[in-house]
């Protein structure tokens, strides 16, 4: 009994990642706003997370900004 729980809590560890980056967010609200010759702006306001630095659309979906 002992091995299988080992083994649970490995696999669970290990596919940690897959489905997550671990923590709760602290969502942070940033507007939108129109680009200047410093800061590429932005069309709508998005959250991104304190902890991990991801960026979230207001219904707290998963977004990348990377290609806006």
């Amino acid at each position: 009994m002992k091995n299988k729980l080992t083994i649970a809590i490995m696999v669970s560890v290990m596919t940690l990642p897959l489905f997550g980056c671990g923590h709760r967010h602290t969502y942070s609200l940033v507007k939108a706003a129109p680009s200047n010759c410093t800061y590429h702006g932005t069309s709508t306001d998005y959250y991104k997370c304190e902890g991990c630095g991801k960026y979230f659309d207001l219904d707290k979906n998963e977004i990348d900004i990377t290609s806006w």
